[in-house]
């Protein structure tokens, strides 16, 4: 189930305006009737700004490669590697089998 799904745009915005956990809390109440824990919401007021970052770091770049190269670094990890593949890669995917699928919005 998608709970987030909008522009690169949006999401920065979001970002700016310390929104984020609070439109997230939202739509897991609204689409899925659970309540957020304090801690996931910590979690992602914590970490999501990290992504807006890469971002707004690298604007021109397919968002896909840029965290690939955040992520990998020099080192070249074949398992960091293996996170990122196109939308295609998951099409077969039993409904339910990804706890997170981030997607660029160009593939949404």
């Amino acid at each position: 189930m998608i709970i987030y799904n909008e522009t690169s745009s949006n999401f920065l915005n979001h970002i700016y305006e310390n929104k984020i956990g609070y439109v997230l809390k939202e739509n897991v109440f609204k689409k899925m009737n659970k309540v957020v824990s304090p801690s996931e919401l910590n979690s992602w007021e914590r970490s999501l700004p990290q992504m807006a970052k890469v971002l707004r770091d690298a604007p021109n770049q397919a968002f896909r490669e840029i965290l690939r190269k955040k992520l990998i670094g020099a080192s070249g990890h074949m398992e960091v590697r293996d996170l990122f593949k196109g939308s295609a890669a998951y099409v077969e995917a039993p409904e339910n089998y990804f706890d997170v699928l981030i997607c660029d919005e160009a593939i949404v």
